[in-house]
């Protein structure tokens, strides 16, 4: 679902490179020019105790000038390097490049209307979240 979105959102923003790595993740990381953002998987506990995954999970921000910057940057680029599935996202990639990309990492094609309808679902449910249209 978050391929998907993010070839519709570069076919009319900016570029982006994306790349697959298979291997224990714990966190998640967005790095931008000024600051980078980390979320850490890491399961919430339910009413009744067990562990449940959450769609919004911990999450920091740190700015260019920090030492958490240059730390996690410096990992951020070593595993950037070990992806083996990559893929440029930009207003000319095709719907085809597209396609090719998802059967190459496993997914299947024929659900790419859905996976279309669930990155708008999640994307309404997450401004509704925070009161924003």
């Amino acid at each position: 679902m978050t391929v998907v979105d993010l070839f519709d959102l570069a076919q009319w923003t900016t570029p982006v490179e994306l790349k697959m790595y298979y291997g224990p993740v714990f966190y998640r990381t967005e790095l931008l020019d000024e600051f980078f953002i980390i979320s850490y998987f890491t399961p919430q506990l339910s009413a009744a105790g067990a562990f449940i995954p959450t769609a919004y999970p911990p999450t920091h921000l740190y700015k260019k000038d920090s030492f958490y910057y240059e730390t996690y940057l410096t990992d951020f680029n070593q595993t950037f390097e070990l992806a083996d599935k990559s893929i440029n996202l930009n207003s000319r990639t095709t719907e085809q490049v597209l396609i090719d990309f998802l059967v190459k990492i496993g997914a299947d094609p024929a659900t790419l209307p859905q996976l279309r309808r669930g990155a708008e679902e999640f994307r309404q449910d997450f401004l509704n979240q925070f009161g924003w249209q």
